[in-house]
């Protein structure tokens, strides 16, 4: 008659080949779950915040002066974004403000355009300048217009 150390050791043996099945069944499990189940990726980083002043065109210049200015900025959708006009004589280099006219990007990347004016009420030769802000009233690009006669 075998002993106890016999007997757990057949035991063992005898069971052997089933704990290798069952291992071997864990192994494909996770194997799989690592091909079919989708990795732990990190979000995109967020679009590159940009703004540009694409074009400011003279439009009526009497009564002086309006431009249609087109904007394109990316990352700040649903966030303001300012232009800001400033009137500059030639004569002097003083500086008038103009409107401040707010975009408001409906999607990461988006553009507008839109009328903004300034008031002269002296003639001379006058320059103006265009500032793109962005929501926090960082500067994202500037645009300044030749320099250009006002006859009132």
């Amino acid at each position: 008659m075998p002993d106890d150390n016999e007997q757990q050791s057949g035991g063992f043996l005898k069971s052997a080949p089933l704990l290798s099945a069952i291992a071997a069944l864990v192994v494909a499990a996770v194997a799989v779950a690592g091909v079919f189940l989708p990795e732990d990726k990190p979000d995109p980083p967020p679009p590159p915040m940009l703004g540009e002043i694409v074009e400011a065109q003279a439009g009526t210049r009497n009564p002086c002066c309006t431009f249609s200015v087109q904007v394109k900025v990316n990352g700040f959708n649903n966030r303001d974004c300012l232009l800001r006009t400033t009137l500059i004589s030639s004569a002097d280099g003083s500086e008038t403000p103009g409107d401040e006219l707010t975009f408001t990007p409906e999607a990461d990347a988006d553009q507008a355009r839109a009328d903004a004016s300034v008031s002269v009420s002296t003639a001379g030769t006058y320059t103006v300048r265009f500032v793109l802000l962005d929501p926090d009233g960082v500067e994202l690009d500037r645009l300044e217009t030749q320099p250009f006669p006002v006859g009132l």
